[in-house]
């Protein structure tokens, strides 16, 4: 954990602070752009992942879970992000190997940590949107996701590769934002 964290630092910081809802006076139509820079993000990802028969998506003591259902839900057909920008092919690097995209997994379940924090601070200011997105988190999961890629990178391959990968979606996660910093 120390290596992703070490290596994805300073793409955290920036996002943290780039991102829509990083607003202090943050409004509905921020979370909206909020979730369609996810959405543009991780739909496409979340396939990408799902064409696999390794790694996270298929791992027994950790159930992969599409978090772009939610974000449509809140989304609604008035909002969604254009088609068009959903389909197009992630150029990911084609690593064949399931601890790069555990690397990725961790971008993706680390993004779900500051949910909790988000709707405390949103829900009062935003209402009466329910806010399911940030809603959607389930209590233990970080811990264990932190258990199942402790067990499956263990080597510093594996380490080099999963860094690689949180790296990567990072990224292309930042390649999606308007200019904020």
């Amino acid at each position: 954990m120390s290596a992703l964290r070490s290596s994805t630092k300073d793409r955290h910081s920036i996002l943290d602070a780039a991102m829509p809802l990083a607003k202090p006076e943050a409004a509905w139509a921020d979370y909206i752009e909020h979730l369609q820079i996810l959405a543009i993000w991780l739909i496409p990802l979340e396939h990408w992942l799902r064409s696999f028969s390794d790694g996270p998506q298929n791992a027994k003591a950790f159930d992969f879970i599409c978090y772009s259902d939610s974000i449509l839900q809140d989304l609604g057909d008035d909002h969604r992000p254009p088609t068009n920008q959903l389909s197009q092919p992630i150029s990911w690097p084609q690593r064949d190997n399931a601890a790069y995209r555990w690397g990725i997994a961790y971008v993706i379940e680390g993004s779900q940590l500051g949910g909790e924090f988000l709707y405390k601070r949103l829900s009062v200011r935003l209402a009466p949107h329910k806010l399911q997105y940030l809603l959607s988190k389930q209590p233990g999961r970080w811990p264990a996701f932190l258990q199942a890629i402790a067990v499956a990178v263990t080597t510093p391959e594996d380490i080099e590769s999963a860094c690689a990968g949180a790296v990567d979606a990072f990224d292309a996660l930042l390649q999606q934002l308007p200019v904020r910093v």
